[in-house]
């Protein structure tokens, strides 16, 4: 493009000239006329009427006077040299144009040819990558590495497998939530959980699930006025590494109940916090069971990770002895001194996937459902787990699909 502009610019100033050249033998060929003009005035003297021709001729000034021409005698111009000298200079007239108006016109030819350059260079400057320099096309300050910690401004997603030593950690520190004899089930429900807001009773009992107990129980715990009856039997668990699991799973700390509350109920037992020992015990003892007692079954379908993010698809169904079911939308409670309670099995099942139809003669189901049959109409869940600032990535949210 620069090499064309320095061409056309050139042309002009080449064409310049030669107008200029053009613009002098046109003025010296009116002067020649002109000179003629005057020999033949002076010499003319008394007119001969015998050879004058009067003819009528336009006098190439640009005035276009008309005067009377004497017939050619002496050093006169011929009628033909005349018309050939006339028609002359109205060639070199033709290309007269005043200088003014030609250095106006390369003014304007110049101006545009400086803005089809500006043009050019901005045009070039807009589609740089960003991040590198016009003149070297290298990388300039703000590439990778700026911004806060914890953004995902990625739109690259990476598929894990399934049975990769992070994804399987995270998905299973989840797996009390299906225990048909743990409060937890109705975690799938609970309002804000899609938000990654737990309350303390599931967060609580998420991790205690991963604990190992202690050795043994710093204090002696018996059921009621029975000594007989101890309830250290069950074991303990540490408060402060309670405390630790629960940042660990959810990023957050907790503080606990206290004055013999109950924090939750998993596995048929209600753990409290024992504050004169610093330790978690059973204050209830075992008592739970039932007849054809739902339960949830989970499976991994993918994984993925994107950023600072860990993704899990999950998909879920709910089994009894009666078929399958979608999982509830609602907490299972019963009435206790005009109260509603949460039970143990704490969510309702759903719409009915596929059911049983044989029964015994007294009512119960003796057929089956084939899960592998329907996975196609099994709900679809999205576990979304963060790295948050000490590395770990912790529980983000849970969502139906």
């Amino acid at each position: 493009m620069e090499n064309k502009d320095k061409q056309f610019i050139t042309g002009l100033e080449n064409n310049l000239d030669e107008i200029r050249a053009e613009q002098a033998a046109g003025a010296k060929v009116e002067g020649d006329l002109a000179g003629a003009g005057q020999s033949a005035t002076a010499a003319q003297g008394t007119p001969n009427t015998a050879q004058e021709v009067p003819t009528m001729n336009t006098v190439a000034s640009g005035q276009g006077a008309p005067t009377m021409n004497a017939a050619p005698t002496g050093d006169f111009l011929t009628p033909a040299e005349e018309q050939a000298q006339k028609a002359q200079l109205a060639e070199k007239r033709g290309v007269n144009v005043p200088l003014i108006v030609l250095i106006a016109i390369v003014i304007l030819a110049l101006a545009a040819v400086a803005g089809m350059a500006a043009t050019k260079l901005l045009g070039n400057d807009e589609q740089k990558e960003p991040g590198t320099s016009i003149e070297g096309g290298g990388a300039t300050d703000g590439g990778e590495g700026d911004g806060d910690a914890g953004d995902d401004d990625s739109t690259d997603i990476e598929e894990l497998a399934v049975d990769d030593e992070v994804v399987q950690r995270l998905w299973h520190n989840f797996d009390i939530i299906t225990d048909p004899w743990s409060q937890t089930k109705h975690f799938y429900i609970v309002e804000g959980v899609a938000q990654g807001n737990v309350d303390n009773m599931l967060m609580t009992a998420v991790a205690l699930s991963q604990l190992e107990q202690k050795p043994e129980c710093a204090g002696d715990y018996t059921l009621g006025e029975d000594p007989e009856y101890s309830l250290s039997q069950y074991g303990c668990y540490d408060v402060e590494a309670l405390q630790a699991k629960v940042k660990e799973i959810f990023g957050k700390e907790i503080e606990l109940a206290t004055g013999g509350e109950i924090l939750n109920y998993i596995n048929c037992h209600g753990w409290t916090l024992s504050e004169e020992n610093n330790e978690i015990y059973d204050s209830i003892g075992p008592g739970c069971g039932g007849a054809c007692t739902p339960v949830i079954k989970r499976e991994i379908e993918k994984a993925e990770r994107s950023g600072d993010n860990i993704y899990i698809y999950e998909l879920a169904y709910m089994e009894s002895c009666e078929g399958i079911y979608h999982l509830g939308t609602e907490k299972n409670t019963y009435e206790k001194e005009g109260e509603a309670v949460l039970a143990l099995d704490s969510l309702k099942l759903g719409e009915a996937i596929a059911q049983v139809t044989e029964y015994d003669e007294y009512g119960f189901p003796t057929g089956t459902v084939n899960p592998e049959g329907y996975r196609d109409q099994f709900d679809e869940f999205k576990w979304t787990f963060t790295k948050n600032a000490e590395g770990n990535y912790v529980f983000a949210g849970l969502e139906r699909l």
